[in-house]
């Protein structure tokens, strides 16, 4: 959930699931599931919140094996990582706001620093589903479902189509809070 404060981003965490930017050469489909080999992160900081951009490649790209630093992909993806960071710096001027800030003076931490962050993340995912941390503080509020676990391991399992319900009318409700109404009005129509 990473609502900590990180003292090496001065932000909290923004209650987001970790963001992969994926630099392999194959495009994927929206939603698809495949492994990946982390490469580094970025620490986006979005409202005075971190959001974590974990650069990965899927583990079954030619050039999975052959990047395992990001010098390694500076010299076989020249430019890949400048792409990805403005990319990620800019997607967000076209609405009208400013370009996004990041720690560590913009520059894409290490692997390893990677997935001590997704161990991180990853425990505290464990720490709320198995209920040993609340769903609500003053700091977050979430609604913890899941599909895929035991009964007796969390007491959040529910069926697949009341997740769907549930992931459908949050969305519904964020999109009204962000005054997004047209495409409410094509979702409920």
């Amino acid at each position: 959930i990473n609502a900590e404060y990180m003292g090496s981003t001065k932000a909290y965490g923004d209650m987001d699931p970790l963001d992969l930017c994926d630099i392999g050469t194959k495009q994927h489909e929206t939603g698809d599931v495949y492994k990946v080999k982390i490469l580094g992160t970025y620490a986006m900081i979005d409202a005075g919140e971190c959001d974590w951009k974990i650069v990965c490649i899927p583990a079954d790209d030619p050039l999975a094996d052959k990047l395992t630093s990001l010098d390694d992909v500076e010299k076989l993806l020249p430019g890949k990582l400048k792409e990805t960071f403005e990319f990620l710096r800019d997607y967000k001027i076209p609405d009208g706001n400013p370009p996004n800030k990041f720690a560590f003076d913009s520059k894409c931490q290490s692997a390893d620093f990677a997935k001590k962050i997704v161990d991180e993340t990853y425990k505290q995912w464990e720490m709320l589903i198995t209920k040993k941390i609340p769903p609500k503080d003053k700091k977050y509020d979430i609604s913890p479902i899941c599909t895929q676990l035991d009964k007796a391991v969390t007491p959040y399992l529910v069926d697949a189509a009341t997740a769907e319900k549930h992931v459908t009318d949050a969305f519904i409700k964020y999109l009204h809070q962000h005054q997004i109404r047209c495409f409410v009005q094509l979702m409920i129509n």
